[in-house]
Formats: structure tokens, sequence, C-alpha cells
């Protein structure tokens, strides 16, 4: 991260290769063409920035403007950015969005949105911290949603009805009872709104909790199919999900018994969580299990229910005796990255699938 400030009035040739995301204020060197190294992949504009764009090299992605100076016209971004955040105070016309934009962010700006003002290559949109304005703007093209502790009172028809993905993030303090019906896929961070049963709409059947989300769960409606639950700061116990959930995936840092899975669980989906594994902590239902990527815990704990079992790049080294004798069906995906000696894979599988294997197999690794 390079930071250059107002009254910064040097050549950039003295970046680093290292440096990846760089933040400019309204320096006076005059910035051109390869100014900027082709290792930069975020870019700032921040206040008072009034120089044409044509200086940002391919490589960028994502772009921030926050109450630049510089009007901007169709062009004036490179058509390489992908994410594009409109910040504090931003107040242009957004005609210069080009096509190449998905994700867009905006944050208490000042243009006031009419419908039409985005363009319709946008499928992600971002609204964030005091967003205090009509949501009629919204194309037909987002699906996903991500809503953080806006000021504008939702009601139902605010959201469009093309939305299958909402993001309620950090906050997030308003009734949820503008949910269209169109919303599969719901995602719920640390909000401050308290849910009660009925508050989900009955059409969910993916939830999302995570990122400090500290309430108690008897809010989910039994159309929940999948659960996902990533660094949630609520204490489970036995009973707290409904016995609906036939999917359950734990992410990265989750350090809770697994004593509150319930017996419909049949596919359970491990990322590399901190609670400790032992014979006995997943229960006899799981038919299904999947190890992702940095799974780092030996294997002794699969209950000999789990006929299939799915390895990612898991970082815990297999050897003969890892994989239980029970097994029938094994699957590597995703970059899983481990040489298959002679003797890891158990007799009793009967059926292999090879997805995105990096190691080289070789004769009798099967």
């Amino acid at each position: 991260h390079l930071l250059l400030l107002d009254d910064f009035n040097q050549s950039l040739d003295f970046i680093p290769p290292t440096v990846q995301c760089l933040y400019l204020y309204n320096i006076k060197n005059q910035l051109m063409p390869d100014s900027i190294p082709a290792t930069v992949t975020e870019l700032y504009l921040l206040n008072g920035f009034n120089k044409p764009l044509d200086f940002i090299p391919p490589t960028v992605k994502y772009l921030y403007l926050e109450k630049i100076k510089y009007q901007l016209i169709q062009g004036s971004i490179p058509a390489t950015v992908v994410y594009l955040s409109l910040l504090d105070g931003f107040d242009q016309p957004l005609i210069f969005i080009p096509p190449s934009v998905k994700h867009l962010c905006l944050e208490r700006i000042e243009y006031q949105l009419l419908p039409d003002s985005i363009p319709k290559t946008v499928i992600h949109l971002y609204l964030e911290e005091n967003f205090d304005q009509l949501l009629d703007f919204i194309p037909p093209t987002v699906i996903c949603l991500h809503l953080e502790n806006i000021k504008y009172q939702l009601i139902p028809g605010s959201i469009p009805p093309t939305v299958t993905n909402l993001f309620l993030q950090d906050g997030f303090d308003q009734s949820l009872d503008f949910i269209p019906p169109t919303v599969e896929y719901l995602y719920l961070h640390n909000i401050k709104y308290q849910l009660m049963p009925g508050s989900i709409p009955p059409t969910v059947t993916n939830l999302f909790l995570q990122e400090g989300f500290d309430q108690s769960l008897d809010f989910i409606p039994p159309t929940v199919e999948c659960l996902f639950l990533k660094n949630i700061k609520y204490q489970l116990k036995p009973d707290s999900i409904p016995p609906t959930i036939s999917h359950l995936i734990l992410y990265d840092d989750f350090d809770q018994s697994l004593n509150f899975i319930p017996p419909t669980v049949n596919c359970l989906c491990l990322h590399n969580i901190k609670y400790q594994l032992k014979p006995g902590s997943i229960p006899p239902t799981v038919t299904q299990l999947l190890l992702h990527d940095g799974f780092d815990q030996p294997l002794d704990f699969i209950p000999p229910t789990v006929e299939c079992l799915l390895l990612y790049n898991i970082k815990y080294q297999l050897k003969p005796g890892s994989i239980p004798k029970y097994l029938t069906k094994l699957i590597f995906s995703n970059g899983f990255s481990q040489r298959l000696t002679n003797g890891i894979i158990p007799d009793s599988i009967a059926f292999i699938e090879m997805g995105d294997v990096l190691y080289p197999l070789e004769y009798d690794s099967i």
C-alpha cells in the first residue's frame, strides 16, 4: 500500500513492484500512461483529484473515486475495471461507467440517482453507510444486492424482483418485510435488527450467518435447506438449528462443539475450522463430508456412516491409513496437491472422481 498526498511532486518511477494498492490525492506531478507500474491492481483517487484518468494501467481491476474534481465522461475509465466504488461526496452523472464494471459500490454519494443512472451491465450493487435515496434506480441486471447501514426506509416493493442474493451487513436495523420473494440466498452479518420467527420470507433456501452474527437462530424458516456459518458469536447448542437443515457449511475460524448439528444434516462441509475434531464429533446421520481448502486435522473423526468424502486442497498430509476403510466414494478436486502414494486410497473405495488435481498422478496412485 502506498499513499501520495497533495503536495507530492515527483516521478512515480520509484514505486516498487510489491505495491498493489495505490492512493493518490491531487498530486502535482503530471501523470501519463506508464506512470503507474503494472503491478497495481487497486487504485484510489481521492479528495480533489483533478487529472485525466488515461494514466490508469490495464492491470487496475478495482477503482475507488472520492470527491474528485475531474469531470468524467464516457471512455474516462479503462475497460479493464471490474469493481468501481464511488465514495463520500461523489457528485457526477454515472454515464462514464464502462460495461466491464460488474460490481458497483455507492457510499454517501451526493449525485441524485434516477432510473437508468446505472448501466445494465452491473450485477453486484453495494449500498453502504448512510445511503438515503429511493432504490428505483436499480437496473434489472442486479442479482446481488448488498445493504449496509443505509438510512433509506425500505418497504415492500423497494427491491426489484430480479434480486436473488441479498446481503444485510453490519449495523442494518430495519424490518425484513421488504425482501422480495425472488431472494433465495440471504446473507446476514452482525445486524442490529432483532430477528424472530416470520422475519425471513419462506422463499429463502440458503442462509448465511457470518462476521459476528449474535442472535438466536429460532427465526430460521423451514424452507432453509442450506445453512452457512462463518465466524458467528452466538453460542450454538442442541436444538439451535431447525431439523429441516440438510446441508451445513462451517467456515474458517469456527470454534464451537458440533453437538448442535441436527439429525437431518446429511451433507457437512468443513473449511479450516478451529474446533478440534475427534471421534464422535460428527453425528452418524452424515453421509457426505466435504473437507475444503486449508483443512488441517486428522481424519479419524469421520463416522462410519459417511459414504462419500470430497477432498479439496487440504493441508493435512495424507498417509496410508488416514482415510477410513469404510468409505466407498472419494472425490479429489479444487487444487488437491498431494501425492497419492500406494496405500493412501483404501480398498473399500469403489468410485473415484478426479477434478482439478495438481499433483501428477502415477502408476499405482490409485
